[in-house]
């Protein structure tokens, strides 16, 4: 028999079943174990320009030239076995009439691109059709699912069927939808038309929200909350909350019972008077989580919500401490505990 080429078999003389035991040393695995579809990699081979175009396949019969859909695969599954091709929700069957690839291309896709790293090397038309190449490599790491189907389908592009039977195959999820803005609830950042969701598991924030970094102010968007930039109790950056807003928040539960703060947030969240990120003397009623402790950027300890007309000019409390306004009090103390608040925010 004529020695055995890496990738893609032509020009090999054709073997028959009985001869299979001969290639475990080069092509190592047979079946993959379970049931399928199985994890594999896509490389192709044959066409215009690849010698292997004018050779005979391992098991017979047509060049593997690229202009039919075959595959190698015949120490695993057979030769004349047909296979089902899966990617991109687009499937193709392939016949499988050559041996290969070797067992050191494999050894290196698994390093590179992990898993088994098994290789089905097939006709360029197949990746065409699946990934929109003609030239795939083990390098590429182009992942499909191989599924065996009935020996008589014919190769070429069919419609997917769900593990090789009859029937449709689940269609795939909804893309997302990318439509949170700062301040919605989400469940991961594909969600938020920002980029970013603090999400209830990492950031302890009760449904998730949609929010963004920031160093003075947010944008806002018409039917939602203004928003508002400020610090947040576990990093030195700022980050964009909504401020409170009982026309868009009206019914949170707390709020129905008695508790100020949560009117005008959504539920799980409460109104605290914040100083803006890169402006500690400028304050806004600003809807936080409850398990987060804000009063550090707060002028009021108790977190009870403010009337949206105070700003940072009348009398308040910043870090426990009673200030003045421009009536009374020392400048030199304002400027004081002004410079302190800086100093915190930049530790």
């Amino acid at each position: 028999m004529a020695a055995l080429l890496p990738l893609g078999c032509g020009g090999e003389e054709a073997w028959d079943q009985g001869e299979l035991g001969s290639l475990e040393q080069a092509y190592k695995h047979g079946p993959p174990a379970g049931a399928p579809p199985y994890d594999y990699f896509l490389t192709s081979y044959g066409g215009s320009g690849d010698p292997a175009a004018n050779g005979t396949p391992a098991c017979g019969g047509k060049k593997v030239d690229g202009t039919w859909y075959y595959a190698t695969g015949a120490y695993s599954y057979g030769c004349n076995t047909r296979l089902q091709l899966r990617a991109n929700g687009k499937c193709v069957v392939v016949a499988v009439v050559d041996n290969g690839p070797a067992g050191w291309v494999e050894t290196k896709a698994q390093a590179k691109c992990g898993g088994t790293g098994y290789i089905i090397d097939a006709s360029p038309l197949v990746s065409k059709y699946l990934y929109g190449t003609s030239s795939a490599g083990w390098s590429d790491c182009l992942a499909i699912q191989v599924t065996p189907v009935a020996p008589e389908t014919a190769p070429g592009p069919q419609p997917c069927e769900a593990g090789g039977q009859s029937g449709p195959a689940p269609e795939p999820p909804p893309p997302p939808t990318h439509t949170g803005f700062i301040g919605d609830p989400c469940g991961s950042d594909d969600e938020c038309s920002t980029g970013l969701c603090l999400t209830e598991h990492d950031f302890g924030f009760p449904g998730g929200m949609c929010s963004q970094e920031c160093t003075h102010v947010c944008p806002d968007h018409p039917g939602k909350p203004t928003t508002f930039c400020v610090h947040v109790p576990w990093d030195q950056r700022g980050f964009c909350h909504s401020r409170r807003d009982e026309t868009i928040h009206p019914t949170n539960p707390a709020c129905q019972a008695g508790d100020p703060a949560a009117c005008g947030c959504r539920e799980g969240y409460r109104s605290m008077d914040l100083s803006r990120f890169d402006e500690p003397s400028y304050f806004r009623p600003t809807c936080v989580p409850e398990g987060h402790n804000y009063s550090p950027f707060s002028n009021r300890s108790s977190g009870s919500a403010l009337d949206d007309s105070a700003g940072g000019g009348g009398n308040g409390v910043l870090g426990g401490c009673s200030v003045a306004g421009a009536s009374g009090g020392s400048p030199a103390l304002l400027l004081l505990l002004m410079l302190g608040l800086l100093a915190r925010r930049r530790r």
